[in-house]
């Protein structure tokens, strides 16, 4: 059994999202499509926010079964006419990921080094062998839903050839020669900067998002906090430093007090139990944050 997951930005107020689904069933071939489950991963990410469509696809992954194609759109730039597409192969789970070369990949690709990655134009992705579903579907595909046109039936494809039993790394790394693709190439995703390790008790990195209860998550690592550290500084911008004990979950808060969880997505949140700790420190996405540990 495969699986095809869709990560977009496209809401669920249009018809994007089942066309987006009618277009990759009309590319599947029968056989294909009796082995294929659709899966929607996300489609709320926030417009033009693609560091948080790269958070929710990264943490997403453990969860996510091999014999897999992700298809990823998310703005801007994924119609525009010299926008690349990359394609990327996780070999230990037989994953491919799908998406625009404006970042969305970026975070994911800098923390698995055995990822391949190949830097496709959208002109020479038209020769991967798919076609339109009719005549009157060509004669409206555009530049504007580049989801429809060319990522889902793209990923329609690919598993169209590993049902058929074709090798798709030998397959697309010939398609790469012959249209002479980068490799190993992406552009970075903004808001999502690498956090740095200044020392062993001390790291830099930047508030990834705030979420719906609140809670404040940070682009730092939980395991690179020790597991005896008890309590840290926290130093935002120029707003004065405050100290917050880490505990192990919300609950070992007291109501309405701040602290450090080790977030169950990987990375350090600041909480505050039933209140919102982005409301009281004044916390938004993409500021930068140091995290001290003082005591052990």
């Amino acid at each position: 059994m495969y699986t095809l997951l869709f990560l977009t930005d496209y809401g669920w107020q249009d018809a994007y999202v089942g066309t987006l689904k009618a277009a990759t069933l009309s590319t599947l071939t029968p056989k294909a499509r009796s082995q294929t489950m659709l899966v929607d991963l996300s489609h709320a990410v926030p417009a033009f926010q693609i560091h948080l469509g790269a958070w929710q696809l990264l943490t997403s992954l453990p969860y996510c079964p091999p014999d897999s194609v992700f298809v990823c759109v998310v703005d801007p730039h994924v119609g525009d006419e010299n926008q690349r597409v990359l394609l990327t192969y996780r070999a230990s789970y037989n994953q491919w990921f799908i998406a625009p070369d404006n970042g969305l990949l970026a975070p994911l690709l800098q923390t698995d080094a055995s990822l391949r990655v190949w830097r496709f134009s959208q002109a020479s992705l038209k020769s991967f062998g798919w076609q339109y579903s009719s005549e009157a579907v060509e004669t409206f595909a555009g530049s504007t839903f580049a989801g429809r046109d060319l990522y889902a039936p793209l990923g329609a494809v690919l598993l169209n050839k590993q049902v058929q039993g074709i090798n798709l790394l030998t397959w697309v790394s010939e398609l790469a020669d012959q249209f002479t693709a980068e490799t190993q190439t992406w552009q970075p995703c903004i808001g999502w900067e690498a956090p740095t390790r200044v020392n062993e008790t001390a790291f830099e990195g930047t508030v990834l998002t705030c979420d719906g209860f609140g809670n404040v998550i940070l682009t730092i690592p939980h395991f690179w906090l020790g597991a005896g550290v008890t309590q840290v500084v926290l130093s935002v911008n120029n707003q004065p430093p405050v100290e917050l004990p880490v505990v192990a979950s919300y609950g070992a808060l007291s109501v309405g007090a701040l602290g450090i969880v080790r977030g169950s997505h990987g990375y350090l949140e600041v909480a505050c139990n039933q209140g919102s700790a982005e409301k009281m420190l004044c916390l938004a996405s993409k500021m930068d944050v140091q995290l001290t540990a003082t005591s052990v």
